[in-house]
């Protein structure tokens, strides 16, 4: 696989997020890599990452927090500088629960769109800089992970084609909104050759996705790497899933 440069993700101290954090470092795919969080003293996977990775950088951000996005970018910039941000992975989400018809609230639906939605578009934006750089000064000629992209860490609980039942409100209205964050991004950045795109991870075995999800969270990230290492032009602004394959929306 070819090195991805720098990469920042966030909601990295455990699940998905922490996941790919290891796969990353462990395959020695990045040149930096920022691994965001709320609490980076409690989140003692990755301070024991760091020992052994001089590459890794421990961010504190609570993606809700908007006031924080300047002060990541300018800490990213300190770092990377000409090279700029490669790969932005927007993984940080919440699922509140219960949230059936009979349980949802308005609470609900404004704190998921806030941090699953707005927090995922306004960090891209304060990051766009940084994106844009990697991108003008890269040698690849199309767009890849290894040029620049924005990965939005989606659901396919989010996908109207699959949807069946009627659960979980606030967290799939999220994710299918999400999706077309995904969609109106690929319009903007084409001119800037960033590539975005949605991703669904799998139904994961974390405190999100519970002890009966389908797959581990080694699994999810392990294949997560190889289909983001994959992307072509042609998975621009569209919805795939961690083994490679498409999601309609």
């Amino acid at each position: 696989m070819s090195v991805w440069g720098n990469v920042l993700i966030t909601g990295s101290n455990r699940g998905v997020g922490l996941g790919l954090v290891k796969h990353l470092l462990k395959q020695n795919l990045t040149q930096h890599l920022f691994a965001c969080c709320r609490k980076p003293d409690a989140a003692t996977d990755l301070q024991q990452l760091s020992v052994d990775y001089p590459c890794l950088h421990i961010l504190q951000l609570d993606v809700s927090d908007t006031s924080k996005y300047c002060d990541v970018k300018d800490e990213v910039k300190k770092v990377v500088g000409e090279a700029g941000l490669n790969v932005l992975i927007n993984n940080a989400a919440i699922f509140p629960k219960p949230s059936n018809f009979d349980d949802v609230t308005f609470e609900q639906m404004t704190s998921t769109y806030e941090v699953n939605v707005a927090a995922p578009l306004m960090l891209t934006k304060a990051l766009y800089p940084l994106l844009k750089t990697a991108a003008s000064s890269s040698s690849e000629s199309v767009m890849s992970i290894r040029r620049a992209a924005v990965i939005n860490v989606s659901s396919k609980v989010g996908s109207f084609d699959v949807t069946t039942s009627a659960s979980a409100y606030p967290y799939r209205c999220s994710k299918a909104a999400l999706n077309m964050v995904t969609k109106l991004l690929s319009i903007e950045f084409s001119e800037s050759s960033i590539l975005v795109c949605s991703v669904h991870p799998g139904w994961v075995q974390t405190e999100m996705g519970g002890p009966n999800a389908l797959i581990s969270t080694d699994e999810s990230s392990s294949s997560l790497v190889n289909t983001l290492s994959s992307l072509t032009p042609g998975h621009h602004g569209g919805f795939v899933n961690f083994n490679g394959d498409n999601i309609l929306w």
